[in-house]
């Protein structure tokens, strides 16, 4: 609807964006976090990683969740929805080129995980790397035919990673 909204016209997109923030919004009341994504967030953090959020959702929806969770001050730069254009968001490499800039990180230093094919799209096209976080049956083979670099059953994973891998360079 939102990508329809805008062939019409952009006071429609805009109408509808709103709508959408405000429905993610309400939507963070009930949202619970991926298993293992605290201890994630903290093992990129223990070993000199930042950590990037690269959203199709609002960024005040983004901003929201993360405070309600306890992950808000954990993480080092958001890139989300602040846009009526759809064209801005995943899979094009926009939000991911966006988090880059204001890393000042070039893509060689970069990994994404994602759980959809487009964040595996908007990666390749932004030329990084991807983990894709396949949380659902046949979702390895669809991450993997979408681009994913690897894929992943659970967080638990990269966990395990980070602290046997330690800080960036070592």
């Amino acid at each position: 609807m939102f990508i329809y909204s805008a062939t019409v016209s952009a006071d429609l997109a805009a109408r509808v964006e709103a709508e959408m923030a405000d429905q993610e919004l309400t939507a963070i009341t009930t949202a619970e976090p991926t298993p293992y994504v605290h201890e994630v967030v903290t093992s990129c953090r223990e070993s000199g990683r930042q950590v990037v959020i690269v959203s199709n959702n609002a960024d005040r929806a983004v901003r929201a969740y993360l405070t309600r969770h306890g992950l808000d001050d954990r993480i080092n730069l958001i890139a989300a929805r602040t846009s009526s254009n759809p064209a801005l968001l995943k899979p094009s490499p926009h939000l991911i080129e966006q988090a880059m800039a204001g890393l000042s990180a070039p893509a060689t230093e970069c990994l994404l995980i994602g759980d959809s094919a487009t964040d595996m799209q908007a990666a390749a096209l932004a030329g990084i790397p991807s983990i894709g976080y396949a949380n659902k049956p046949g979702m390895h083979e669809r991450l993997a035919q979408s681009g994913a670099t690897a894929t992943v059953s659970s967080l638990a994973d990269l966990v395990l990673s980070l602290r046997a891998r330690g800080a960036p360079g070592l």
